[in-house]
C-alpha cells in the first residue's frame, strides 16, 4: 500500500498578482464596492483594511456573488477585520493610524 499524503504548505506571502481575474479566465466581473489599491503601507491600519477587504470580495465575486445585493461595504469591512487584527498581534511593529485629516474632510 503507498501512502500519498500530500504536504500542504500554508504560504501567507502576499501575492501581488491575482491571476483569477486575468481575461478568459472568468466571466465579466459586476463592478466592485471596493477599489483595490495599488499602493498600500502594510503598518496603516486603513490601508491594510482596505486591501483585505478588496480580497474578501474577490472570493465573493469568485462565487458568483453581487455586489449590494449580496453583500455590503460593511460586511467587507466585517470580514476583513478579524484578519487585520491577527496581522497586527503577530507583528512587531506598532500599527499606524491617522490622526489628522485635511480641513475639508473634517465638515
Amino acid at each position: 500500500m503507498t501512502n500519498n499524503n500530500t504536504n500542504t504548505n500554508t504560504n501567507t506571502n502576499t501575492n501581488t498578482e491575482n491571476k483569477s481575474h486575468q481575461p478568459g479566465s472568468m466571466k465579466p466581473t459586476p463592478k466592485r464596492l471596493v477599489v483595490p489599491p495599488r499602493h498600500f503601507e502594510p503598518n496603516l491600519v486603513s490601508d491594510l483594511l482596505v486591501v483585505m477587504m478588496a480580497n474578501v470580495e474577490d472570493a465573493l465575486l469568485a462565487s458568483g456573488a453581487i455586489p449590494d445585493l449580496c453583500y455590503s461595504r460593511l460586511d467587507l469591512l466585517k470580514a476583513a477585520t478579524p484578519f487585520v487584527v491577527t496581522m497586527f498581534a503577530e507583528n512587531n511593529e506598532p500599527p499606524e493610524f491617522v490622526v489628522e485629516w485635511p480641513e475639508h474632510e473634517r465638515t
